[in-house]
């Protein structure tokens, strides 16, 4: 008799890519959490400021890790980030507090 243990939510999840940012709200560096799906192996975080701007620009490879952002340069503000994958993304925000 063959069993399986499939379950539809972790291939969903899986062909998914997440990324989170934490601690969040951050004072000297934020760490974020990333997972791509297999076919995908290279993506950049892209985070910009409440206007817009790019400040920042991470180069990730592998499908999965934590990068680190180091915070203690920046200014208190909601900063908002993007992980971007070929045509897919997944943004989110985060707050630097001083």
């Amino acid at each position: 008799m063959f069993s399986s243990s499939f379950n539809a939510g972790n291939y969903g999840q899986a062909c998914r890519i997440n990324i989170t940012a934490s601690p969040n709200p951050a004072k000297e560096w934020a760490a974020f959490e990333y997972f791509l799906p297999i076919a995908y192996d290279k993506s950049t975080i892209v985070i910009s400021d409440s206007k817009g701007q790019q400040i920042e620009s991470i180069e990730l490879t592998g499908n999965m890790g934590e990068a680190i952002w180091d915070t203690r340069e920046i200014e208190s503000g909601v900063y908002f980030y993007i992980l971007k994958n070929n045509n897919t993304s997944k943004s989110g925000k985060v707050v630097i507090t001083k």
